[in-house]
């Protein structure tokens, strides 16, 4: 996994956010259980190059002032209306602790069972794990080429290193193939119980104004 490097200052809280943007200067702040939560300052440019390919699952090496820490990208924060970056927060995790974290799930393939009308649902985008942070990775990739009508995807199936600890049941499904006819009747019966409802106050009302 690419561990992408950042080089940062110690901020000077006293500056406000807004003249530092101003001068393309990013305000952020990186802490954890073994360090002092420190104000640093980013280049705000080079940020924007690359802040929207990231995860929460992406390393970082941060040096500050000289001092390197390995940090994950905890929260980014926006402008409202602009929608610009104006803060983010890095989290330093203690070495040999695990971290809880969610790994997406990249779906390949196209299912056999799309052509008889099927359609692919997903239940699960990512999936919470327990993990330490030198065993993080970017992603976990599922085929659901061979997925036929009524077919189903478990968190058991899925090619899940040994290192990881889930925190979903294994037979939770993650995606499954919905039969046509099936989607057909859920729909038929949620306008079915409608109906009732709406039959059962009229009715109600009609015994109401009856007496």
């Amino acid at each position: 996994m690419q561990v992408r490097t950042i080089e940062a200052k110690k901020r000077d809280t006293n500056k406000k956010a807004k003249h530092l943007l101003e001068k393309n200067v990013l305000p952020a702040v990186i802490y954890g259980p073994d360090i002092e939560s420190t104000p640093i300052e980013l280049d705000l440019v080079e940020i924007r190059k690359f802040i929207n390919s990231v995860a929460e699952t992406t390393p970082f090496e941060i040096k500050v002032n000289g001092e390197s820490h390995h940090a994950f990208l905890k929260s980014i924060q926006r402008h409202k209306v602009k929608d610009s970056l104006i803060h983010l927060d890095f989290f330093v995790p203690a070495k040999g602790h695990r971290m809880e974290v969610n790994i997406p799930l990249k779906f390949e393939g196209e299912p056999v069972g799309i052509e008889k009308g099927g359609k692919f649902h997903v239940i699960h985008n990512e999936i919470p794990v327990s993990i330490l942070p030198k065993d993080i990775i970017d992603e976990i990739i599922v085929d659901i080429s061979g997925m036929d009508i009524d077919d189903h995807i478990l968190i058991k199936d899925l090619k899940i290193p040994e290192s990881f600890r889930l925190r979903l049941e294994e037979d939770e499904a993650v995606a499954i193939l919905e039969h046509p006819k099936l989607m057909a009747e859920a729909e038929v019966s949620e306008e079915g119980v409608e109906v009732e409802t709406i039959k059962e106050q009229e009715g109600s009302e009609e015994e109401t104004s009856e007496k």
